[in-house]
């Protein structure tokens, strides 16, 4: 649910950084972007960890995101 709401506001980096702590007080892990794990989205990885998604990364827009999670 968390990695679902994170991704719907990835442009908005304040709502960003109150998802974030609000994640960090459920006991929940953000892993940070890797370019051979990440996908243009969050992602939950499992139950406690979501992986950062590309596309909140400033400066990297959708098409390099998905590109490097092609490859």
């Amino acid at each position: 649910f968390m990695a679902a709401t994170l991704s719907s506001d990835m442009e908005k980096t304040d709502k960003i950084v109150t998802f974030l702590d609000e994640s960090r007080a459920l006991g929940l892990s953000m892993l940070p972007a890797d370019v051979n794990a990440s996908a243009w989205m969050f992602v939950a990885v499992d139950a406690r960890n979501i992986r950062h998604g590309l596309g909140a990364l400033k400066g990297v827009g959708r098409a390099v995101s998905e590109a490097i999670a092609a490859e």
